[in-house]
């Protein structure tokens, strides 16, 4: 699976859109958080926010006792993003 995850990032640099996203239907299936990490990313950059959100808040909470884990700050700092993108500044505080 990891290879196919970083296969769907240089899937997603050259935008091969479609191809990501039935890849990472396909990866998620797996529960690796970083390949959840990775689609939320992906879909924050294809502008389908509300997908993303839902996502960063999933690995927020699956995450909160690990507080070691890189990506629990990248899925808070990416969820501000978002709320920034969308103009929902209150809910980015």
């Amino acid at each position: 699976m990891r290879a196919l995850n970083n296969y769907n990032i240089i899937l997603a640099e050259k935008n091969v859109d479609s191809k990501v996203e039935e890849n990472f239907k396909k990866i998620i299936q797996t529960g690796s958080i970083t390949s959840i990490y990775n689609n939320g990313v992906f879909l924050t950059r294809s502008g389908k926010y509300i997908e993303a959100k839902s996502i960063f808040k999933t690995l927020i909470e699956r995450l909160q006792n690990k507080s070691e884990e890189p990506l629990l700050l990248l899925s808070h700092v990416n969820l501000g993003v978002i709320y920034e993108k969308t103009n929902n500044f209150e809910a980015a505080i």
